[in-house]
């Protein structure tokens, strides 16, 4: 699986370690390019529909629910691409390929204006091989209502908070399969015992069950509070 000519052009033109000596100067020989791509590197030899109509809209956990309609050809699937409207670069945020016409995203903490791109994929055969081969994308804007209530942590961050149905987890690092999280009401009693099941570093909690009050999840001796509603 390869990615498109103009990806690869980019890299080429932007090389500043493969290959690069370093007998004579520092960095020799950094950004020469041997092999000149000629053209439009945006311009595609297959095009693909892209979605169409993508709305964006927030719950009251702040999960972001992203909706669109779906392409005019027969794709393998979606991704999601998101990115504050004042940024430049846009973010992956669907771990997998979504096969459906919708997405949620519980991953953001701070509110704003957000922008979410939808790109439809399929893989594409040709004579010299397959890559993944992306449609143009459709945008859709959201304003996030997230607040400072929802805690950060050196280690991780928890949202939303308050919660009642589900705590979502996102850790700076990713967690190591067979990994603990512990979860204790203000009693100290072990309420939730959850082992995570393969490397992540994202990971929902099921707290529709505790009854309202405060709580503590506890990562790697690391402890963050949050209120069940």
């Amino acid at each position: 699986m390869g990615y498109n000519i103009g990806y690869c052009g980019n890299k080429i033109q932007n090389n500043t370690n493969t290959y690069v000596t370093t007998n004579l100067s520092p960095g020799y020989f950094g950004r020469w390019i041997h092999i000149a791509l000629m053209g439009d590197p945006s311009l595609r030899m297959h095009y693909i529909a892209p979605p169409n109509t993508v709305i964006v809209t927030e719950d009251l956990n702040n999960v972001m629910h992203v909706n669109w309609s779906a392409s005019a050809e027969t794709v393998d699937g979606y991704h999601v691409f998101r990115k504050r409207t004042t940024d430049v670069d846009w973010t992956m945020v669907n771990p997998t390929l979504v096969t459906g016409l919708n997405f949620d995203d519980p991953t953001i903490v701070v509110g704003g204006n957000y922008e979410y791109m939808v790109r439809a994929a399929r893989d594409q055969q040709t004579a010299s091989g397959t890559y993944q081969n992306m449609s143009l994308g459709n945008i859709g804007i959201v304003t996030s209502h997230a607040t400072s209530e929802n805690i950060q942590h050196d280690m991780f961050s928890l949202f939303p908070n308050p919660s009642v149905d589900h705590v979502y987890i996102n850790l700076r690092e990713p967690m190591n399969a067979d990994g603990l999280v512990q979860v204790y009401n203000s009693l100290g009693g072990l309420v939730i015992n959850q082992t995570i099941t393969e490397q992540s570093n994202q990971f929902m909690l099921n707290v529709g069950e505790l009854a309202s009050g405060v709580y503590y999840v506890m990562i790697n001796d690391h402890t963050c509070k949050f209120v069940k509603k």
